[in-house]
């Protein structure tokens, strides 16, 4: 009986905090909808400001011959591939183009290696290292190797 005596009662209370809550919440739900009203608003601006400084990014700009601290990977940088900046140097030292540090800064050494290579790959020489670009150097022949080839080829015969 004690059970069912507070059952009733957190019934009771329960509604009698339901008819309390219902007309807070009344107030509640215009502030909110003010609220989200704003932040969308807020959001729209942002989208335009991203698409923006997307455009800027995707324009070609004079470049600078100064070193990278950050390797110049990522959209609108020298890299524009998944690739690290040590990737790029190591292969292009392995073509023979590149011989400075592997040190995963893009710099003026990086930046003329890859133009050599685009002019004498028949590329676009503007530095950046795209799919085309990238895709040429990863089989582009080692110099040396490919001449040791071919001698070892002939010896044979």
């Amino acid at each position: 009986m004690n059970f069912l005596v507070r059952t009733l009662c957190v019934v009771a209370l329960a509604g009698a905090l339901a008819g309390c809550a219902s007309t807070r919440q009344a107030g509640n739900v215009n502030q909110l909808q003010i609220r989200v009203a704003q932040l969308e608003r807020e959001v729209a601006a942002k989208d335009e400001t991203i698409a923006v400084l997307q455009q800027r990014v995707s324009q070609p700009s004079g470049r600078s011959s100064r070193p990278s601290s950050g390797g110049g990977a990522g959209k609108g940088g020298i890299i524009r591939v998944p690739v690290s900046a040590r990737d790029v140097q190591t292969a292009l030292q392995r073509a023979g183009y590149y011989s400075g540090n592997i040190d995963g800064k893009i710099g003026g050494q990086t930046i003329e290696a890859i133009k050599k290579f685009q002019r004498d790959n028949n590329l676009k020489a503007d530095g950046i290292v795209g799919a085309n670009t990238w895709t040429k150097l990863q089989s582009a022949p080692t110099p040396g190797v490919a001449a040791d080839s071919a001698a070892e080829t002939a010896t044979a015969e």
